[in-house]
């Protein structure tokens, strides 16, 4: 397996084709987002050249779950001030013509790796906790 970098989607290009891998193997297609969203783009370097193997999609976090805000011990005050800190997966997929064992696992690393810096240059504030979710 080659190295894999991960970018940002910087052009409206991009994104669609990012869009338009979604919306044909997702299971939920490309859907909308609201608010701030993230869209990176993980590449497998190799000897030819970067192949395009996976797409994520972070945006800003449900205004309530449940079960998320009591783990994280928040009352109504506090989740209002800290809930744009967490960034969940919106969708991921690994391309079908790149699937292979350990390569969803390596890529969602990787993406996690430099979420933070990606989503401070893009949005000018640090998020503290991912939801990886929606994974397929």
């Amino acid at each position: 397996m080659g190295t894999l970098i991960v970018r940002t989607v910087d052009t409206p290009e991009r994104r669609k084709e990012a869009a338009a891998h979604l919306e044909e193997e997702h299971f939920l297609g490309a859907g909308r987002t609201a608010g701030d969203a993230l869209w990176q783009l993980i590449y497998e370097e190799r000897a030819r050249g970067a192949t395009l193997v996976a797409v994520i999609v972070w945006c800003a976090a449900a205004f309530r779950l449940k079960d998320r805000d009591a783990w994280i011990g928040w009352d109504s005050v506090t989740r209002a001030r800290r809930l744009k800190l967490i960034v969940p997966a919106r969708r991921f997929l690994v391309l079908q013509s790149a699937r292979r064992p350990n390569l969803a696992s390596k890529s969602l690393g990787a993406a996690l790796r430099v979420l933070t810096s990606h989503w401070h240059g893009q949005f000018g504030y640090t998020p503290v906790l991912a939801e990886p979710s929606g994974a397929r």
